[in-house]
């Protein structure tokens, strides 16, 4: 019975000893450092995360782990890493693809806080502790588009055709990966009505291409070409604006056949009488055209401008017992 004792009494030393030690083990967590890549950002971009930090705490009675967290202006998650509960000193990165995030923006940006969030609880006596020992600010931005139209004219005739080419760029960027597929609206506005519209997707140079029929998609005067940008993932929301006028065609006279205009002046009964006759004959050629055929030649001939309708006279004035005098 005496050796049971003694068998017994260095177990249960070793075991107030073992709980002395437990009880001496505190929760114990220091963040050295933690960072970001950079302040801005855009949303094709990814954000790179840098932390150190060491975690102490009784794992025999204690739950404590470290986190990496990414809030929103409206303090919502958008993302967070795994919980990192080993005890000792650590260094770790986080790449984060930002598009892959569920972000709003508020006129094209918004701004984000990436914290460091350390946990703890303690079993026996439910106690909790949750401290953000750091936060981080950035923003996140979405990308500026710009267009150019490429060989463009902004004056155009009747019968004229043109090819509109529209490029799509991002002035900060070589590589134009984002701009392929990309939906463009386009619009002819006139006289403040809308006359044409229609989607069109960008190739793989971000180029859109659109084959424009003056007497199809125009209307006289000005037209104002609108292309637009409208949620669009990584790019904010752009407008476009481009005038053309649409302008008659210049009309070009030449006289194959001419007979004077005559006028007769005489007296009849003691009053004054005019007799006029006025034949002239035109041969009109329209630039680029050719000649007219079965038109009516006036001041509102369609497709001509009436200041370009040009004729020649010459009169023949006869006064009585004098000789015709041509002017």
């Amino acid at each position: 019975m005496k050796k049971k004792f003694l068998l017994i009494v260095p177990f249960f030393i070793l075991t107030i000893f073992s709980n002395l030690i437990n009880f001496g083990h505190c929760f114990f967590c220091n963040l050295y450092y933690i960072n970001s890549n950079k302040q801005k950002y855009y949303i094709n971009e990814n954000i790179q995360i840098n932390a150190s930090w060491e975690l102490d705490y009784n794992q025999y009675n204690e739950i404590a782990y470290i986190q990496i967290q990414i809030f929103d202006c409206f303090n919502n998650i958008v993302w967070n890493s795994s919980e990192y509960d080993e005890i000792g000193y650590f260094k770790r990165s986080w790449n984060i693809k930002i598009i892959n995030l569920n972000v709003s923006f508020i006129n094209g940006s918004n701004t984000f806080f990436i914290k460091f969030f350390s946990y703890y609880y303690q079993i026996s006596t439910m106690d909790m502790a949750i401290t953000y020992l750091e936060t981080i600010e950035i923003e996140i931005m979405k990308r500026t588009l710009m267009c150019e139209l490429i060989r463009f004219k902004n004056h155009v005739k009747i019968g004229d055709n043109l090819s509109i080419i529209a490029r799509f760029y991002d002035k900060f960027l070589e590589d134009n990966s984002l701009l392929i597929n990309q939906s463009i609206l386009f619009n002819i506005i006139s006289n403040e009505s809308l006359i044409f519209q229609s989607n069109y997707i960008t190739n793989d140079s971000g180029i859109i291409i659109f084959d424009l029929f003056p007497d199809e998609h125009l209307e006289l005067g000005k037209n104002i070409l609108v292309f637009i940008v409208k949620n669009n993932i990584i790019y904010n929301d752009s407008v476009f604006f481009y005038e053309i006028l649409l302008e008659k065609n210049l009309v070009y006279v030449e006289i194959i056949g001419f007979k004077e205009i005559v006028q007769l002046i005489g007296v009849t009964g003691g009053q004054r009488s005019d007799h006029k006759q006025n034949v002239v004959f035109y041969l009109v050629f329209v630039k680029k055209c050719g000649c007219l055929h079965d038109s009516c030649i006036g001041p509102f001939s369609s497709g001509i401008d009436p200041k370009f309708i040009m004729g020649v006279t010459r009169t023949v004035q006869r006064k009585p017992d004098e000789e015709i005098i041509v002017v």
